[in-house]
């Protein structure tokens, strides 16, 4: 039954006929049932966290929801946060879809604890890149969606301080994953806070997203918030432009994508950072 239900859950995360959506349900169900039987909090956990991948695709939220709530108390009863940070991150998905965003964010933030606890377990390179940054990826995107949509101003700076919270510590797992040295984590603490720079010295943060890019402007009396409609394919793009046609010493050919990014990236920020000088 274990190979079963790996066999499965493998499937799972590929395209799907609904005709191999019910084979599969049914062997994560039967996974289930002897992984249960056997007091295996940790296979029961993956068999029901799948089960709740698998009706998140079919987009069937209630079973979804259901399933993956189940999976995270399996893994809870297990000690297991190497399964419990993804199903709370697939919680915080699911309640996304259902407009649900402060249980989202809950949910995110759990999800990122657990992460934390066994980062330096999870190995690197693909790992990493697949399985760890996306979640810091989409917990700040979810963020910066509820600033967006927040009126009252003590609540979007808090927001935003999280979110520049979260994007440093994917800074530093990606340090601590690209030198395989746990040493690398000790930067966090000499790391000094915006307000603590300079009264005229402004950080900039830019998460490239999906569908959009944002800025976040870090300056001595609080953080600001700047939406750029420029998807992150499109940035990444033409950075790369620019860098190979920077390497390019005798032509200007570089001009082109360099003044496109100033006006995307810079033009924004000008107003805010001349009213600080």
């Amino acid at each position: 039954t274990r190979s079963i239900a790996v066999t499965g859950v493998q499937t799972c995360a590929l395209p799907i006929s609904q005709a191999d959506a019910s084979l599969i349900a049914s062997l994560l169900d039967r996974a289930t049932t002897s992984s249960r039987e056997r007091g295996d909090q940790r296979l029961t956990s993956y068999a029901l966290g799948y089960r709740g991948t698998l009706a998140e695709r079919q987009q069937q939220w209630s079973q979804a929801l259901e399933a993956t709530a189940q999976a995270a108390f399996a893994a809870q009863q297990a000690d297991a946060p190497d399964s419990l940070y993804l199903w709370e991150w697939q919680t915080a998905r699911i309640l996304q879809v259902q407009h649900r965003f402060d249980d989202a964010l809950a949910a995110y933030r759990r999800a990122l604890f657990n992460l934390q606890r066994i980062r330096t377990d999870l190995g690197a390179g693909t790992v990493f890149r697949d399985k760890v940054a996306p979640l810091y990826v989409a917990f700040s995107d979810a963020l910066l969606k509820k600033a967006r949509e927040t009126d009252d101003k003590h609540q979007v700076e808090a927001l935003l301080r999280e979110v520049r919270d979260v994007l440093e510590q994917q800074k530093a797992a990606e340090l601590q994953d690209y030198f395989q040295d746990r040493c690398v984590a000790n930067f966090k603490a000499k790391r000094k806070a915006v307000e603590a720079i300079g009264e005229h010295t402004a950080v900039i943060y830019p998460v490239m997203l999906e569908d959009r890019t944002e800025i976040l402007l870090g300056l001595a009396d609080g953080m600001r918030q700047v939406v750029i409609p420029v998807t992150k394919e499109t940035l990444q793009r033409e950075i790369h432009d620019f860098r190979n046609k920077l390497e390019k010493r005798t032509t200007f050919q570089y001009l082109r994508p360099a003044q496109q990014l100033y006006q995307w990236l810079v033009a924004p920020l000008l107003a805010e950072l001349r009213a600080q000088h």
